[in-house]
């Protein structure tokens, strides 16, 4: 399985993909890890909510706070890292945001995501938290 990963069809999945809208791969649960770290979640009951730290947050960016008609965010298992990432209408609209701002970039034909310079400066010191 890890040479799998080592192929370079794998290679960019691995490293950042869609996943049902949102992001995942090596850099999805970086972010996931990178929201919990600097104490931008909570986890509830219905998966996490944003601490007040996580709405100022959100709100310095442009982002929702809220989702009346979606759960806000919660965990997904990410197949290629074993380990979760972000779900639900915080995590899609973050990688919206990625997308706008450039810092990803989607690979035509795949649900690839590719970084671009402008991620490597303004996202990824960000997801090392």
């Amino acid at each position: 399985v890890t040479v799998r990963w080592q192929r370079p069809g794998y290679a960019a999945l691995k490293h950042a993909r869609r996943c049902y809208g949102h992001l995942a791969g090596e850099l999805g649960v970086a972010q996931f890890k990178a929201l919990l770290a600097r104490g931008l979640l909570a986890e509830d009951d219905d998966g996490f909510a944003l601490t007040p730290a996580g709405q100022q947050w959100c709100a310095a960016l442009g982002l929702p706070a809220n989702a009346p008609h979606a759960r806000l965010a919660y965990r997904c298992m990410d197949w290629s890292e074993r380990q979760d990432h972000l779900a639900g209408a915080l995590a899609k609209a973050l990688l919206d945001h990625h997308l706008q701002q450039g810092w990803l970039r989607a690979d035509p034909g795949s649900r690839a995501l590719q970084l671009t310079p402008a991620g490597k400066l303004n996202l990824l010191p960000w997801l090392q938290a």
